[in-house]
């Protein structure tokens, strides 16, 4: 008896439990453009809004979704969502479906960077026939050292009293000045709009209950099976970021089988904000370069997460 109790609790373990699914119809979304899909996932602490550049400039060859994570920017925070990547990671999967998006381009940039790539892992079966293009942008994808603002959040007491008592607008500027090479580039619009999401106490406990979850341990499972990713990625770092540093990025070019590796120079961990325009070119020649790999692989089973 006791033999199969064991055994049932070890089979158990590896069944998904059941979870809290968000509305994506919830989800705050701007969209536009003609062509072929492609979603945005922001990073940590920030919003859709940080695409504002992208969104702009590539709606003559794609229509765009550029969504906001549960918790964050205008979405609500649902109480008895899980705020972990894991967890938000299947509201992105769940939109894509739940949105018909079919030969997508993904873009995630920082934790969206993770999110996206923990997406397609966790929901290959689903995602893969729709998933055309990957691109990360300066996304977390390793362990690594937390960048200050996610590390302070991990500190019990201290790091919710942070963001009660700091004043939002420094908040947000010290955040954009750790992010950017060139602090100069930095505008009042930005640290107007980043803080005035760190005004809403919803917003504060999602980002504090998402930097708490991070666990390497637990996610070591998926950066073990990286490299079974089969779609065509383009990572985009910038040389001097120091929140994801771009060792990341190389030992993540190594382990993607189709990936391409950009590096901008000088350029901090918001390549979108700080250098759009070399973002923007380099996103349309990866759509043109990827085009033969993606006609010869459509019909054909990838390789599964």
């Amino acid at each position: 008896m006791l033999h199969c109790a064991r055994g049932l609790e070890l089979r158990l373990s590896h069944v998904r439990p059941l979870r809290k699914r968000m509305d994506i119809d919830r989800l705050a979304v701007v969209s536009g453009g003609s062509g072929e899909p492609v979603l945005f996932i922001h990073g940590f602490g920030f919003s859709k809004f940080t695409w504002r550049h992208l969104c702009q400039s590539l709606q003559d060859s794609f229509t765009y979704y550029a969504i906001d994570l549960p918790g964050s920017g205008s979405s609500p925070a649902p109480s008895g969502l899980e705020y972990s990547l894991e967890g938000l990671s299947d509201v992105v999967a769940d939109f894509i479906v739940g949105k018909e998006l079919r030969n997508l381009m993904l873009v995630g940039w920082s934790l969206g960077g993770g999110i996206a790539l923990l997406s397609l892992l966790r929901h290959a079966p689903e995602l893969i026939p729709r998933i055309k293009r990957l691109c990360i942008i300066d996304g977390i994808a390793y362990p690594q050292k937390f960048p200050f603002f996610v590390g302070l959040l991990r500190i019990p007491i201290l790091g919710p009293s942070l963001q009660r008592f700091l004043p939002p607008g420094s908040l947000a500027h010290a955040v954009l000045r750790y992010c950017y090479s060139d602090p100069r580039l930095i505008s009042k619009e930005q640290i107007r709009e980043y803080a005035g999401h760190l005004r809403k106490k919803e917003v504060r406990q999602a980002l504090t209950r998402t930097a708490r979850s991070i666990d390497a341990g637990r996610l070591s499972d998926y950066i073990a099976r990286i490299n079974t990713i089969d779609v065509p990625a383009l990572l985009i770092w910038g040389s001097e970021d120091r929140a994801v540093p771009l060792e990341i990025g190389l030992r993540l070019a190594s382990e993607l089988k189709h990936s391409r590796l950009v590096v901008i120079e000088g350029c901090g961990h918001m390549p979108q904000e700080e250098r759009p325009d070399e973002v923007i070119a380099a996103i349309r020649q990866f759509a043109r370069d990827s085009e033969p790999f993606c006609a010869r692989a459509v019909g054909t089973p990838r390789t599964k997460a």
